[in-house]
């Protein structure tokens, strides 16, 4: 989906807007060779909000937005896990 205003199940007042969604349910059948290897999340954006920032920090995926006039990983210290 390209640029898809979705509002919350349980909570229709609540609504976000998402420029592109990935699904990765069937990630492996179209490459298969990274069967095995670890998936790492990353949430990219133009820019975030410190509330989605913490979000996307406390469930231990990577926030990417503009940082000094390019795309950088904004909370890369503050995820654990993944090899570190």
């Amino acid at each position: 989906m390209v640029r898809r205003f979705k509002r919350k199940a349980k909570d229709k007042d609540n609504r976000r807007e998402f420029d592109i969604i990935a699904v990765l349910k069937e990630l492996y059948e179209y490459f298969p060779e990274y069967k095995g290897k670890m998936v790492i999340p990353v949430f990219a954006s133009l820019y975030l909000p410190g509330e989605v920032i913490a979000y996307l920090t406390k469930n231990g995926i990577y926030a990417r937005a503009i940082k000094e006039d390019m795309m950088d990983l904004i909370n890369f210290e503050g995820v654990t896990g993944y090899g570190k």
